[in-house]
């Protein structure tokens, strides 16, 4: 891209007399497992963004690591691609899944070994870690997520 167009473009964003303002993370809620098996679970959950500007971005994918105490059981990529308007809370529903065979493997346990250490803890810590990706005259910028969500029994 040459540097006059980048110019132009950072001009034309800039150009209202206020800073372009990130994007933030606001939350993951409504977290409702759809499917459980020993051979898949799937969870749905809501994502919120909330988009600061007095222009809408577009919320084009996002993509982390999901963690059930403290261990790596799903990866979610989501194409998303819709916009976030002005001055708004979005939500975006996603859904993921994963075999819990393979995590007994990964984790060298046994389904009523990891099942055990479920039932005794007081409560299970979900980790969702990773970034959104929004956009605007075809630039890319990262959201950080991250958020800990504890469901207790």
């Amino acid at each position: 891209m040459n540097k006059g167009y980048l110019f132009i473009m950072m001009l034309s964003l800039f150009s209202c007399g206020e800073v372009v303002k990130e994007v933030e993370f606001r939350k993951i809620d409504n977290l409702d497992v759809k499917e459980w098996s020993m051979d898949n679970v799937t969870v749905s959950a809501d994502i919120s963004f909330f988009n600061p500007n007095k222009v809408g971005i577009f919320l084009e994918r996002f993509s982390f690591n999901v963690f059930v105490n403290d261990r790596e059981v799903a990866t979610i990529n989501q194409e998303v691609k819709t916009e976030l308007a002005a001055s708004k809370v979005f939500i975006s529903p996603m859904i993921f899944s994963f075999s819990p065979k393979q995590i007994f493997k990964k984790f060298g346990m046994s389904p009523l070994e990891i099942g055990l250490e479920i039932l005794t803890k007081k409560e299970l810590e979900i980790m969702y870690k990773g970034n959104a990706i929004v956009s605007k005259a075809g630039m890319e910028l990262k959201v950080p997520v991250e958020e800990i969500i504890f469901l207790k029994k």
